[in-house]
């Protein structure tokens, strides 16, 4: 945290003091701040701190017993998360085990009464002054501040002047830091919410602060997620430094707890052990990324949550959830010896003889012994070259789906302003990150803003140059299955989406080295 004098005892949180709940969050890739909740094993973090963790996760807590270190067993990224304005930016730690009961746990904050209100701040980030930032060789401890939440980040997007980002509305809890005069009054600037600070204890998050509490009345109301500086109506900075370093004149935002109440609550609803006995069902919830489950051959329950997952129940009779993303799951025949029925609640129901009779919600491609279904037809819009399935981009993101049914963006301009960039899968069978992840040479060309996505990639040269759109199809063996569309060299994935579905043409299988 920086504080708006130099950094002393007085802002250092010590055992015992009510935030020993407060653990640092130790990933592959970086290190932030969780928050420990009522139930003693979820942890509540931001997501941008565990995305890339390619390790293990530990939570180190300090408490009146002595130093505590937990490992996690398994985490979840909101469905939702975006780089792009740290859109949706939470995550939640399932420790191994149950907290020991002198740490102590945090309920969540619910009511929608947060603006204005004065907010808490603990984190383990970097420390330093507002005139001068952060000081990255700093942090490490836990830090304790004050500040004044004041409005929402779409409120603010509504008064800059320059370029913004879309967030849900109502989603993301902002503050600036004040120095004690109007000078780095940015929020009274900009909308007239005019606060000039509370002082010696006003503080801003820093790095290492990432997903550290903002507390009210003790409850959670708030998660840590970024400090941005913005400019003038002219162009004039309103930050201390000119640098984003937590100085004088940055806000800060928390994705604010009681707007994703529900997908935290849900999300822990649906945890429970796992179990990989000889007689033993399984309940598997996936972490939110690109998850592979597998079922034990009985009555399993396979659940996505986010990202773009890999179900396999095998034998017995499973139910399958996708959750959000594009989700595929596998079945041990051919796509003839199964019946697909419609169920309840919009299911689909998948029996045979071998893999028994599985309700699955949420799926969007069967894979077959023989070939690759999807199990709806496409539903194409926009222009005829772009293969866009608006359908499918609202079930996949609830997000955009949110927003698109409040008249706020439409799903193609969400897709072509920033869903191609943010890796959002334009139709069932085009994986964005998979394209990317198989080919760096285009996700390099991305990262230099070369590119605006690997669909683009494909579509100009990559079908060309043999590159496949996923690992669901295999432009090899769908030439092969199909050497009309071959030998007219036309873009095959396209094809098959805009014609080939009506055609009945077979899209084989070819991924064989991607089920554990």
């Amino acid at each position: 945290m920086t504080t708006v004098t130099r950094y002393t005892n007085s802002f250092t949180s010590t055992p015992g003091d009510g935030y020993d709940g407060v653990g640092e969050v130790l990933t592959s890739a970086a290190l932030g701040t969780g928050t420990l909740l009522a139930n003693g094993r979820a942890v509540l973090t931001a997501a941008h701190v565990v995305e890339n963790n390619v390790g293990p996760i530990r939570v180190d807590f300090t408490g009146v017993d002595g130093a505590y270190s937990a490992t996690v067993s398994d985490y979840w990224i909101n469905p939702g998360y975006s780089t792009t304005g740290y859109r949706d930016d939470l995550a939640l730690l399932w420790l191994d085990e149950t907290a020991p009961a002198s740490i102590p746990r945090y309920e969540l904050y619910r009511d929608q009464d947060e603006l204005g209100r004065v907010a808490t701040l603990v984190g383990y980030g970097a420390t330093g002054s507002g005139y001068l930032g952060y000081d990255s060789d700093s942090g490490g401890q836990r830090s304790i501040v004050q500040n004044r939440l004041e409005t929402t980040w779409d409120a603010v997007d509504d008064a800059l002047y320059g370029n913004s980002w879309y967030t849900p509305p109502g989603s993301q809890l902002v503050a600036d830091f004040d120095s004690g005069s109007a000078r780095y009054d940015t929020l009274g600037y900009l909308m007239g919410l005019d606060d000039t600070g509370l002082g010696s204890v006003e503080g801003m998050i820093a790095p290492g602060d990432s997903g550290g509490p903002a507390f009210i009345d003790g409850k959670l109301a708030g998660v840590a997620s970024y400090s941005a500086s913005l400019t003038g109506a002219y162009g004039q900075s309103l930050d201390a430094t000119d640098d984003i370093d937590s100085s004088y004149g940055e806000v800060g935002a928390w994705q604010r707890v009681s707007h994703y109440q529900d997908w935290i609550d849900s999300t822990l609803a649906g945890v429970s052990d796992t179990w990989r006995g000889e007689d033993q069902i399984v309940h598997l919830l996936g972490g939110g990324g690109r998850d592979l489950l597998l079922g034990h051959g009985l009555d399993d329950r396979l659940s996505g949550a986010g990202g773009s997952d890999r179900l396999y129940g095998k034998a017995g009779d499973d139910r399958l959830d996708g959750g959000a993303g594009v989700d595929v799951a596998r079945f041990d025949v051919r796509a003839d010896e199964a019946t697909l029925a419609q169920g309840g609640d919009d299911s689909l129901i998948v029996a045979s003889e071998a893999s028994g009779r599985d309700t699955l919600t949420d799926i969007e491609l069967l894979r077959f012994d023989d070939r690759i279904l999807l199990t709806e037809a496409p539903g194409l819009s926009g222009p005829a070259d772009l293969a866009f399935d608006e359908r499918l981009y609202l079930d996949a993101n609830p997000d955009i789906a949110a927003a698109a049914a409040r008249g706020e963006i439409t799903a193609l301009d969400h897709y072509r302003d920033y869903g191609a960039h943010e890796g959002r899968d334009p139709n069932a069978l085009f994986d964005e990150r998979g394209y990317r992840a198989a080919n760096p040479d285009v996700d390099a060309a991305i990262q230099r803003g070369e590119l605006d996505s690997g669909y683009q990639h494909y579509q100009a040269w990559g079908w060309q140059e043999g590159r496949d759109p996923s690992a669901w199809f295999d432009l090899d063996a769908y030439f092969d299955a199909n050497p009309d569309i071959a030998q007219a060299g036309v873009e095959p994935l396209g094809h098959y989406l805009r014609y080939g579905y009506d055609e009945g043409r077979v899209i084989p299988t070819a991924d064989d080295g991607m089920w554990g």
